[in-house]
């Protein structure tokens, strides 16, 4: 199965004995991933923009529905990075691929 890096590092965590963090919005349960950078040594923060079009991909591609997930941004003086919320229910089916 071809992979980029983003989609490795969403399923290597789905993998993981903890899973994605869970939250509970509205009293349902959904699962989240943030992928991004903090600021380095260098007081740089690396801005990959790519991550965001890597998760609607994957979501093509294990077929989680446009109105099942959000993409938040998360843009400020310590981090750049985006943050995809699924339903619990994709979650698992997602994770019986794995």
């Amino acid at each position: 199965m071809n992979m980029n890096l983003t989609e490795k590092i969403m399923v290597e965590k789905l993998k993981s004995l903890e899973g994605w963090s869970k939250d509970i919005i509205d009293n349902n349960v959904i699962r989240n991933i943030c992928i991004g950078n903090i600021k380095n040594c260098n007081d740089e923060i690396i801005k990959n923009d790519n991550i965001k079009k890597d998760f609607i991909d994957f979501a093509e591609k294990y077929g989680i529905s446009a109105n099942k997930y959000t993409i938040k941004t998360v843009s400020n003086n310590y981090e750049h990075s985006y943050i995809m919320l699924i339903d619990e229910q994709d979650y698992n089916r997602i994770q019986k691929i794995f």
